[in-house]
């Protein structure tokens, strides 16, 4: 769930949720279901629904499904969801994920042997470390730029809590993550206007990344209606969960 995420509402307090493939009952509904909700959820509790899209066919939302009879069943069970969500105070997904972190800062250096297995690759060209982190030069900066990307893989089931970056005074936050086959999220700059002016922040809570999945992270904006970035890749925090 997203609160606090689109401008769209009057207050402030939109919030929206995805989910892929819901059950409906006994049956699946294929799909990559993204509905939102006007600021009484977040305000009162009360799940008042305003659009619904499958990103799976309509990427750019620009189909509101909400009016569509067949999902109308689908409606009422993404609305209980949500509200199990909000006034429940949370639930489980996954079992309860180990108390130990494993950090990796790119700042400095990586110890060795890494104390989990992981795979970086980039696209675009050769990574390169210094102490702002790993970029990749080769079209005009250091940095991680349009046409180039990092791609992360784990040999086991991990929880990634966040991957920090940095722009710096020349460069731009923004370009796209993606865990596995999930949706893809615009790289927000979480602060910009910081102190140090630097363009750093943290990405977090991205969830469960599935042993062999990829947490890809990209200069380009998937979608090309997002900003473009200009970063470098400082930092990653995941929990490994118990391997069965």
């Amino acid at each position: 769930m997203f609160f606090n995420d689109h401008k769209e509402s009057k207050d402030g307090a939109a919030s929206a949720m995805r989910i892929e493939n819901p059950k409906v009952g006994s049956k699946t509904v294929p799909g990559k279901w993204k509905i939102f909700f006007d600021a009484s959820l977040l305000r009162r509790g009360n799940a008042n629904p305003s659009e619904l899209y499958d990103l799976a066919t309509d990427p750019r939302e620009e189909k509101n499904r909400l009016g569509d009879e067949s999902l109308k069943p689908l409606v009422k069970r993404l609305v209980s969801i949500a509200l199990l969500h909000r006034n429940a105070c949370g639930h489980r997904f996954v079992p309860l994920v180990p108390k130990k972190r494993i950090s990796f800062d790119w700042t400095k250096p990586i110890p060795s042997p890494s104390p989990i297995v992981m795979n970086l690759s980039t696209k675009g060209g050769k990574a390169s470390i210094d102490p702002d982190g790993v970029g990749i030069p080769g079209l005009g900066s250091p940095k991680v730029d349009s046409g180039q990307g990092v791609t992360l893989r784990f040999q086991q089931d991990v929880l990634v809590e966040s991957v920090g970056l940095k722009a710096g005074n020349d460069g731009t936050c923004g370009g796209s993550v993606r865990m596995g086959k999930r949706a893809p999220l615009a790289i927000y700059c979480t602060d910009k206007d910081n102190d140090a002016k630097d363009q750093q922040g943290i990405i977090s809570d991205l969830g469960i990344l599935k042993a062999g999945e990829t947490l890809v992270l990209e200069a380009d904006p998937h979608f090309g209606v997002e900003s473009p970035g200009s970063w470098k890749l400082q930092s990653l925090v995941v929990r490994p969960l118990a391997q069965e």
